[in-house]
């Protein structure tokens, strides 16, 4: 018996059901996983391009990471700089509506001993152990805890520390110099947030406004009361109303930072969400490349078996052919 010659087509059939059996594979993986490939490499031309997109979707992920740290050190630092605000503003209201009766000096004192104890450890504040307003040296508390002892212990070494513009101008030359009560560094440099943008928050304790609310609250808690001779009273309301416009001056400039640190926040706010819709875009482009369509590599997926079924029926009914059969 003579068999057909059938090596042409046995040999492209042959071919055709390697390819499908490698695309069934292939499509069996992909409807398992979910991913198109197992590695960048398996993605042909479009693996560059990949690379490229996790590339900038990290750069994104790690300027969002710190960014949630800023905006917890941003928050915190307007909550001490608003309590430190509240305090003094409370302080000078009070200072400015006294009158001479000893109680309400007495109240006087009372408060800007705790007002000033109030701002001494909103400027201490910490997140993580970070010192936030001791610049570059993050390690170290800002103020000088003994700072008020130490105001008191020179005023005690004055010829007459009942005379209340002695004090007032030992108090003044104290504060006029930021190691008496600063022992933290110098400011840190902005912060980019973005591959463009930076901020600036290396507000310091020895900030002028600080200084000026410490001061001024000072001032007030330490200065003696009128005796009739060493101190009268026009000396102590002298004393009283420059520690007042201490305490308008610092006031005034702790809001300009409270506003500088607030427009801190809206930015890192803003970039934030900015971040966001860029990274979804990002995945998105990346979820086009590595994902697969499982519904649709299924359906694929049974078309190439059907297909690789009537292959294997056709190949062997070609096998099956002779010239007796032909001519019968």
């Amino acid at each position: 018996m003579q068999v057909l010659s059938t090596l042409a087509m046995n040999t492209f059939l042959s071919s055709r059901m390697t390819t499908m059996n490698a695309d069934i594979q292939r499509l069996e993986q992909q409807v398992a996983t979910g991913q198109k490939a197992n590695s960048f490499s398996d993605l042909g031309t479009q693996a560059g391009i990949n690379i490229a997109l996790h590339n900038e979707a990290n750069t994104i992920n790690t300027y969002m990471e710190n960014n949630k740290i800023h905006a917890v050190r941003l928050s915190a630092m307007d909550q001490a700089m608003t309590t430190i605000r509240d305090a003094a503003e409370a302080v000078k209201n009070q200072a400015y509506a006294m009158t001479s009766t000893d109680t309400e000096r007495n109240a006087l004192i009372n408060t800007a001993k705790s007002a000033f104890n109030s701002v001494l450890n909103a400027l201490q504040t910490a997140v993580g152990g970070r010192a936030l307003f001791s610049g570059d040296a993050t390690s170290t508390s800002p103020m000088v805890s003994t700072q008020y002892t130490d105001v008191q212990a020179n005023i005690s070494g004055l010829a007459n520390p009942l005379d209340a513009s002695a004090v007032e101008t030992e108090i003044q030359t104290f504060y006029a110099t930021s190691s008496n009560f600063y022992q933290g560094g110098n400011a840190i440099p902005p912060t980019p947030i973005d591959q463009y943008q930076k901020i600036d928050y290396g507000i310091l304790a020895s900030d002028q406004s600080f200084q000026n609310i410490l001061q001024g609250l000072a001032t007030m808690a330490l200065t003696p009361e009128p005796n009739g001779v060493d101190t009268t009273d026009a000396q102590y309301t002298t004393v009283i109303r420059n520690a007042a416009a201490l305490l308008t001056s610092g006031v005034g400039q702790a809001n300009a930072l409270i506003s500088a640190n607030g427009t801190n926040q809206a930015l890192v706010d803003s970039t934030t969400t900015h971040h966001e819709t860029t990274l979804a875009m990002l995945q998105s482009q990346i979820n086009d490349i590595e994902q697969t369509d499982v519904a649709q590599a299924a359906s694929q997926l049974s078309l190439l078996r059907t297909q690789l079924e009537a292959t294997y029926s056709m190949t062997a009914q070609i096998n099956q052919l002779s010239l007796v059969n032909y001519i019968r």
